[in-house]
């Protein structure tokens, strides 16, 4: 008879246990019946606040030079409050290895963002001065602008970017096969030229 009162008291024991620590942690569920009370659902928050954080990728880039200079660019495109680099890997001898992922505070929506990107890659391409002009530890030499204009952009979601370095020839570089054995080519696009 006491080991049933004492597993009873524990069970009663432990169901306010966890309704103490539900209570901590997602508020009050009990007042909450219309609209939702402040800090009654802390994950929508968390979500809201990651909500101005876009993930920037580049790919096949395959030196260090260059994506500090993707960097320095991405960190003066218009309505980009603060970069953080969040993952590289760099292979020179294999640029099908090569990522690097920054995650960017913005106040732009991520389309906006790649389109003001890759008019600041446009231009950097373009004009020597303005190349000049950036703030990166060594000299930027015409190979670094010539591979610079081989960026597109690849793809884009609400959340992410991601863009390709083309080497000169990339339609030999782009074959695949399929199941079949039967090779396929594809150009990729220009991006927004």
């Amino acid at each position: 008879m006491n080991t049933r009162k004492l597993s009873l008291s524990l069970a009663l024991f432990f169901s306010a246990l966890t309704l103490v620590v539900i209570y901590l942690i997602l508020g009050n569920p009990l007042i909450a019946k219309g609209a939702p009370l402040e800090g009654t659902n802390r994950l929508r928050t968390i979500i809201a606040e990651g909500d101005d954080i876009i993930t920037v990728k580049l790919t096949n880039a395959p030196s260090y030079e260059l994506t500090a200079i993707f960097q320095q660019l991405l960190l003066e495109t218009p309505g980009v409050e603060e970069v953080k680099q969040f993952r590289s890997r760099i292979e020179p001898d294999d640029p099908s290895k090569c990522l690097v992922e920054w995650q960017v505070k913005t106040g732009k929506g991520s389309f906006d963002l790649e389109k003001e990107l890759y008019q600041q890659l446009k231009q950097f391409a373009d004009n020597p001065e303005f190349s000049d002009a950036l703030k990166v530890p060594f000299t930027i030499i015409d190979k670094d602008r010539e591979m610079m204009a081989m960026i597109r952009p690849y793809s884009a979601t609400t959340r992410e970017i991601r863009f390709v370095l083309y080497p000169a020839d990339s339609k030999s570089q782009f074959k695949y096969k399929t199941e079949s054995h039967i090779d396929y080519s594809f150009w990729p696009g220009q991006g927004f030229e």
